[in-house]
């Protein structure tokens, strides 16, 4: 494994990331600095839509974790679920018992948010890949934004969703939903000092000690191809640095650069064109 040939101790671009793997960018921080003065003016419907690959769903973790001590925040990440498996989620994840009728499961979730504790903690639910879920799963979470104790809004909804969802949000039958929104953020491409930021923080963070791994043509070459997409630049970062190892180098080149390019072209190109 290259980890131990490079002396790191991690891959510095694992595809599948945790949150302590998170580089606070500016424009990142920035979206979260937004969000969180919507919620805290009373914003129950914020949406947030990106191409693929810009970092979305990491940015909703870092989201949730920052809710914790105002909120009660929950994810619902499965696009295929149904209306109903909305309450379901909600009545298992507040400890509610659960019945085969929807309504009951419905009846059971509205007698319990009236209780006070949730006027002073809202419970915020985060929709990952928001552009896949049908009409009817969106109309049950306007529902439940609609919903209030003592006139205060006990559910907030916030949408990650590819940038699909503002089409789906034009069209007749999502227009309840649209006009419900009452905030809208977009993620968009790195600029080239941020992807430099994130691509040797990444680096950084995977190293036992400070080392150069990358020659300085290789990092430029390799963010010019990749576009300020932070998949991208983490797929061929990490087939860079397989290049490197399978070459026996001590320093990743831009010629391990373009054959970490040439080897995944047709991934690369779905990510960048999406």
């Amino acid at each position: 494994m290259y980890e131990d040939f490079y002396r790191l101790n991690k891959k510095p671009f694992e595809p599948v990331a945790t949150i302590d793997d998170w580089v606070p960018l500016p424009s990142q921080q920035q979206l979260l600095k937004a969000i969180l003065f919507g919620l805290q003016q009373s914003n129950t419907m914020i949406s947030l839509v990106g191409s693929s690959g810009l970092g979305k769903t990491m940015l909703m973790r870092v989201l949730m974790k920052k809710l914790r001590s105002n909120y009660l925040p929950m994810c619902l990440a499965n696009p295929n679920c149904n209306a109903e498996d909305v309450y379901l989620f909600l009545n298992d994840a507040l400890g509610l018992p659960i019945d085969s009728c929807a309504d009951v499961n419905y009846k059971n979730l509205f007698n319990y948010i009236r209780k006070d504790e949730f006027e002073k903690r809202p419970i915020v639910l985060c929709l990952d890949e928001g552009h896949l879920v049908s009409r009817e799963f969106l109309d049950t979470l306007r529902m439940l934004a609609d919903i209030k104790s003592h006139g205060v809004s006990v559910f907030r909804v916030i949408v990650f969703a590819h940038h699909k969802f503002e089409c789906k949000l034009r069209t007749i039958d999502y227009q309840a939903f649209a006009n419900r929104i009452n905030a809208e953020y977009s993620m968009n491409l790195l600029c080239e000092s941020e992807a430099k930021r994130f691509f040797y923080t990444r680096l950084l963070q995977a190293s036992n000690e400070p080392t150069v791994l990358f020659e300085a043509n290789a990092v430029e070459y390799l963010l010019k191809k990749t576009y300020g997409n932070l998949r991208a630049i983490q797929t061929i970062g990490d087939k860079s640095m397989w290049a490197g190892y399978s070459d026996c180098s001590q320093f990743i080149t831009k010629k391990h650069v373009n054959q970490a390019i040439r080897e995944t072209s047709i991934q690369l190109s779905r990510v960048l064109s999406s």
